[in-house]
């Protein structure tokens, strides 16, 4: 079940991450953003190399549960992000609006641009 919930949280992870940077980003400095929430998978690694260290130094384990304590403690980050992520990120617009959410996919935009400093600039989608 453990490896099932990391392969999931990581496969469904990080395309729905990297477009809602591309869409939420401001214009200056938004490359940025996008590298620094990157070195996010260097901070995984040396998780995971530490938890390696720590259950398994020769990588043959000490006891045949060493392998399962290290999949149940890589997937505490990803846990542990699951309930901010629900109550701060907002769907994204475009898939609002190509579901037919177009108030729903405005509210998000004007909210992004007031976020970026462009609030002004967001005009009413065509009827």
């Amino acid at each position: 079940l453990c490896r099932f919930i990391l392969g999931l949280s990581f496969g469904g992870g990080i395309p729905p991450m990297l477009t809602l940077f591309a869409e939420s980003s401001p214009k200056v400095g938004g490359d940025q953003l996008l590298n620094v929430s990157c070195f996010g998978w260097a901070l995984g690694e040396i998780y995971a190399g530490l938890l390696l260290l720590w259950y398994m130094p020769n990588l043959m384990g000490a006891t045949d549960s060493a392998w399962r304590w290290i999949l149940r403690l890589s997937v505490l980050p990803n846990a542990a992000a699951i309930v901010p992520m629900y109550l701060f990120l907002q769907e994204s617009p475009l898939y609002l609006y190509v579901n037919g959410r177009v108030p729903e996919a405005m509210e998000v935009v004007r909210c992004i641009t007031a976020f970026n400093g462009q609030a002004s600039s967001v005009a009413d989608p065509p009827s």
